[in-house]
């Protein structure tokens, strides 16, 4: 059984996310403005925080553990899927957030047979090493043709991308799935200090907004192009995240309605992410500008037909997932990340 609340926020996070990745893609300029790099900053620990939520769920639902792994693998299919055929760079180089979410749910998985104040631990630790490894961080992430793969010696840097100065490295995010599991096997319990959940939630997003937008806390430089501002996860970014991480404890508990769309998209968040890195290599290079004769309304229909095209697609996930479970054609269904 599905949790409507859940697939609306994973939505939204797509959503945001979709466009945090288009942005460089469109916009021909090295900036963004301070707020608009916040927002965008909002959908990858929301993203990864529910993947923790959603693997408490599917064992809540009667899912077998073979069917757990399965699942966190198809996700590392879809992550080598997009690099090899779709990017032509070296896999499990970069750590994108695909290889990021299936590592994180193996972890996962791992510690299961161990205590909550255990997994509590390992969440910790995860996120406190942040400041151990930040002497290590490379803030250049060169990517590789797939040809390299062969031809030269990877394991270290693949290793210090993996657990450091990837895109999305194991530390510290791991972390944040292993919460997001606690959270919605706790959740019963935490409901009953919901208000107190929600407004320290609020509290400490406003507070850290407050602050970044007076620059106390600087945001760190684009990289690559890319305009979240954790890269790396600094110490006063974590005080966004866990407002982000208790405003969603919020929510869980919350009857939803409405937002089928985005219900929809978080329903069918894998595939949809596959597209969009799809139409992100071969369709909107079409609208790239450059900086001299960059103009806007071009670069709002670029933005408005990448999404309907990601709408299209979800139309027609949506005819076909009936037809493929009904037929119970799990091949099919793996390949397409249902």
């Amino acid at each position: 059984m599905r949790v409507p609340s859940i697939d609306i926020i994973r939505g939204f996070a797509i959503l945001i996310m979709i466009f945090a990745n288009s942005y460089p893609y469109l916009y021909p300029y090295e900036y963004c403005p301070k707020l608009l790099r916040l927002f965008f900053s909002s959908a990858a620990p929301v993203f990864i925080f529910l993947s923790g939520v959603s693997l408490r769920l599917a064992q809540e639902n009667g899912k077998e553990l073979r069917a757990l792994i399965i699942r966190a693998f198809q996700i590392l299919f879809f992550a080598i899927i997009i690099d090899v055929l779709i990017w032509s760079i070296v896999p499990f180089f970069t750590m994108d957030v695909l290889y990021l979410i299936s590592f994180s749910l193996l972890i996962t998985i791992s510690i299961l047979s161990f205590s909550d104040k255990v997994k509590l631990i390992v969440a910790i630790v995860f996120i406190i090493l942040t400041t151990a490894t930040k002497s290590y961080y490379n803030f250049e992430l060169k990517e590789l043709p797939i040809e390299s793969f062969f031809s030269e010696n990877l394991l270290y840097p693949s290793l210090h991308h993996v657990f450091i100065d990837g895109w999305f490295p194991v530390i510290p995010w791991s972390g944040f799935t292993v919460f997001g599991y606690l959270v919605c096997k706790n959740r019963v319990t935490l409901s009953k200090h919901s208000k107190y959940i929600l407004s320290s939630g609020i509290i400490l997003i406003l507070v850290f907004s407050i602050l970044y937008s007076n620059a106390v806390v600087s945001a760190n430089p684009l990289r690559n192009g890319y305009t979240e501002i954790f890269y790396p996860v600094s110490a006063a970014y974590l005080l966004y995240v866990f407002g982000l991480f208790l405003v969603i404890t919020f929510l869980l508990n919350y009857n939803s309605t409405g937002f089928g769309l985005v219900g929809l998209i978080g329903k069918f968040s894998l595939p949809i992410y596959f597209i969009h890195i799809f139409l992100i290599k071969y369709y909107l290079p079409l609208f790239f500008q450059s900086t001299d004769d960059f103009n806007k309304y071009f670069f709002l229909f670029g933005v408005s037909t990448f999404y309907l095209l990601i709408f299209l697609f979800l139309a027609v996930m949506r005819i076909v997932e009936p037809e493929i479970k009904s037929k119970k054609k799990r091949c099919v269904a793996f390949l397409l990340g249902l």
